[in-house]
């Protein structure tokens, strides 16, 4: 089910990223208390991942309040302090 017309863009991460950025940040002290987005930095429509993944969509009302485009800030956690 995909909600609205599908072209709302998100992050995508891979799971394995998400776990590695996760152990690089538990073994760094600079990190302490400090919120970090994780992403790809890149934008990619929920139309493009099932195009992807293949087979038939069926398109639903969109969700009430929901944001049409997101996309992480991921500057923090690129920052020198986690280079």
């Amino acid at each position: 089910m995909i909600c609205g017309d599908g072209e709302l863009t998100r992050d995508f991460t891979h799971v394995r990223d998400v776990v590695r950025a996760t152990l690089l940040a538990i073994n760094c002290d600079a990190g302490q208390g400090l919120a970090l987005n994780i992403g790809r930095g890149n934008a990619v429509s929920v139309n493009t991942i099932a195009r992807m993944v293949g087979g038939a969509t069926v398109h639903q009302p969109p969700r009430p309040g929901d944001v049409r485009d997101t996309l992480a800030d991921r500057m923090r956690a690129r920052g020198p302090i986690f280079s």
